[in-house]
């Protein structure tokens, strides 16, 4: 088995943009910054227009946009995974709290570029006769005997 996490994942994936927020402000994966305007207040602390406000345990990202808390990205921890090919299904998700994304932990069989390993054994045909040395070249000789 193999074990990934989302940030030793990242550097190996390639990040393709996924449930990106279409706001006043155009489409972004982080909240554009500070900008003027409205402040909002969550949980009795005020944020200044454009920051990132909160994160809830669904993985979704809220900002704040000129006085209002809005949602600005989902994180597909998934997608990642998916977009170089790992077959997600085939792995086993360990979840921890206030972490948004999960462990994997994967067969290598969720890895495309797995390949199954093969015996080093002679095919069948073959095993009839084991090698046999020649004394002049000091080499192995396959001798097949039909």
């Amino acid at each position: 088995m193999i074990k990934l996490n989302f940030f030793g994942f990242f550097f190996i994936a390639i990040i393709g943009l996924n449930n990106v927020a279409a706001s006043s402000n155009g489409l972004f994966m982080s909240p554009p910054g500070p900008l003027s305007g409205l402040t909002c207040t969550y949980n009795g602390e005020t944020f200044q227009n454009g920051v990132h406000v909160y994160e809830n345990s669904f993985c979704s990202k809220y900002y704040c946009n000129n006085g209002v808390v809005e949602w600005y990205w989902d994180e597909d921890c998934d997608y990642h995974l998916q977009e170089a090919g790992i077959d997600v299904s085939k792995c086993t998700k360990t979840y921890t709290e206030g972490v948004c994304c999960p462990e994997y932990d994967c067969p290598q069989e969720a890895y495309p570029w797995y390949r199954e390993e093969y015996s080093s054994e002679a095919p069948e045909e073959y095993s009839s006769s084991p090698p046999t040395p020649d004394s002049a070249s000091k080499t192995l000789k396959c001798v097949t005997v039909q």
